[in-house]
């Protein structure tokens, strides 16, 4: 045989082999991939478009959106990642999808316009009761009272707008 041909052959396996991407595992257990789940919760500190900072625990990502608790206070949310910072997009691109996980669909703004509100007012409503119980004078504890029975209304009312909502538009 000639140099030629030899190294024609030669040639002709290095391509077959460089072709071949893949090597065929004959064992009796072949390895198992692994499970999308375990990627999750996932700790990070993610940043927004804005460089705003957030601690948070992810729990699932969607097509277009993660899931995370806030670790300060272990509030649920759902985040749309083309408002992330371009090194989280990243980071978020390289999570498997989470089928498993409910994505939780973003409160109304409506409906969290009311329930911030409502929030401040019970918050204001207990520093109320406080200061009437700890009252020197009696002038000051009618003032107070009088403060508190201006809020109180509202308070209700929040609270039957939120209802009335709930009702009108249930989650699916």
């Amino acid at each position: 045989m000639d140099l030629t041909k030899l190294w024609l052959i030669g040639v002709g396996c290095l391509g077959f082999l460089a072709s071949c991407d893949k090597v065929l595992d004959y064992s009796p257990d072949p390895p198992k991939p692994p499970k999308e789940e375990s990627a999750y919760p996932v700790d990070r500190m993610i940043t927004d478009k804005k460089g705003r900072n957030i601690d948070v625990k992810i729990t699932g990502k969607g097509p277009d959106s993660i899931t995370f608790l806030r670790k300060s206070d272990g509030k649920r949310f759902e985040y749309l990642i083309e408002n992330l910072s371009v090194k989280d997009k990243a980071f978020v691109e390289g999570l498997p999808r989470n089928l498993k996980e409910k994505m939780v669909r973003p409160t109304p703004p409506y409906l969290a316009s009311r329930e911030k509100e409502l929030t401040e007012l019970n918050e204001q409503v207990e520093r109320l009761k406080a200061k009437i119980q700890r009252a020197s004078t009696e002038f000051r504890e009618r003032t107070l009272k009088s403060e508190l029975n201006r809020i109180i209304p509202r308070v209700e009312q929040l609270t039957d707008q939120i209802e009335a909502y709930k009702r009108q538009n249930p989650e699916p």
